[in-house]
């Protein structure tokens, strides 16, 4: 096998064999998924990597819009699996979605979201959803309601 050059990342001159050992602080240049998103229970690991992916297409405004086809290539699913993440992301209020016009890319806002606040000791603290569908996926797949899963608040 040969090198892998690691250079674009970390602008230096050395490559990297595979099984060499590496230490990968600074080194990669990627979705960067935030600790208070990535221990919550309540949110798909698939919404959590489309959100960390989102949040890589944000350009200084706060604003993503890349396209689903994108999306779903990057993440190695299908479109209809992104639409699917995507919702569960405005089901849990971190997203929110503007559709620009037929055949354009939707632009997608990022949400304060009390999840960002939290310490482990707190309590999960209601929110307003704008949703229809009060559901998102549950562990093994299941449909768990939103406000049963304790951060949703009532209309």
């Amino acid at each position: 096998m040969g090198n892998i050059p690691i250079n674009a990342d970390k602008r230096q001159d050395s490559s990297f064999t595979p099984g060499q050992r590496f230490n990968p602080y600074r080194l990669f240049v990627g979705s960067f998924l935030p600790n208070w998103l990535m221990r919550r229970t309540e949110i798909s690991q698939g919404a959590k990597l489309c959100y960390a992916r989102l949040s890589q297409y944000a350009g200084e405004h706060g604003s993503a819009y890349p396209s689903q086809p994108v999306l779903a290539q990057e993440l190695g699913v299908k479109v209809r699996q992104v639409r699917s993440y995507l919702n569960e992301l405005e089901t849990v209020d971190l997203i929110e979605s503007e559709q620009l016009g037929l055949s354009q890319t939707n632009r997608y806002y990022f949400l304060v979201h009390p999840w960002m606040l939290e310490t482990g000791s707190q309590q999960r603290p209601a929110l307003n959803c704008r949703s229809r569908r009060h559901y998102t996926a549950g562990q093994g797949g299941r449909r768990l309601p939103v406000h049963a899963a304790g951060y949703c608040r009532q209309r």
